[in-house]
């Protein structure tokens, strides 16, 4: 292991920084979000580190420096989930453009508060936020589709999508903060369920 250690641009000391979310572009850089701080990006080769906190630099907004999620999608592109939208920065071309909840329109991000974000083996893109928000986004046409995939459990109305990933027969595994549902989404035919498994032994 080598520990990488960050100073804040604004303090000349070292600091505490939660880093809560990170993923690897394909021009040798990590990016990192972090709790307050905004986004920080590693130079792996030149062992360098650049913060980029909302609205600083200036071509810069994410709407909040707290960065729950973070995915490089493709070419020099970024989402950016946070508790205030989601974020497509262009790190090549300093563009970004943050899509927000907006209840008069049904495709629309379901919730402001993104918790998660995953780019499936086929390169469609799935949006975990609060409040049971399960989405695909498409990129192109900035739409977001919902699924509700809690229809039959009462008590997971209101949780949040923290984490989503695949198996290998193409389905997507959801967990939420309750902690005791995974659940099982079945992309051909949009069919969910939960996953039985015994907690006490962890065998699925």
């Amino acid at each position: 292991f080598i520990h990488y250690k960050i100073n804040k641009p604004d303090t000349p000391s070292e600091n505490n920084i939660d880093i809560i979310s990170l993923c690897p572009d394909n021009f040798g850089n990590i990016w990192l979000g972090t709790k307050v701080d905004g986004i920080y990006k590693f130079n792996i080769y030149l062992n360098k580190f650049a913060n980029y906190k909302n609205g600083n630099p200036e071509f810069f907004s994410s709407g909040s420096d707290n960065i729950n999620a973070i995915s490089f999608i493709r070419d020099s592109k970024l989402l950016i989930g946070t508790v205030n939208g989601l974020t497509i920065f262009d790190f090549k071309n300093n563009i970004t453009k943050t899509y927000r909840h907006n209840e008069n329109n049904k495709n629309s991000l379901h919730n402001n508060l993104v918790c998660s974000i995953f780019k499936d083996k086929s390169g469609q893109i799935w949006i975990g936020t609060a409040n049971s928000g399960f989405q695909n986004f498409n990129l192109e046409s900035g739409l977001f589709s919902t699924y509700n995939i809690f229809e039959n459990n009462k008590s997971a109305k209101s949780c949040s999508i923290n984490c989503i990933t695949e198996d290998n027969e193409n389905n997507l595994i959801i967990s939420s903060d309750i902690g005791y549902d995974i659940s099982k989404f079945n992309k051909s035919n949009y069919i969910s369920g939960i996953i039985d498994y015994d907690y006490k032994s962890s065998k699925i």
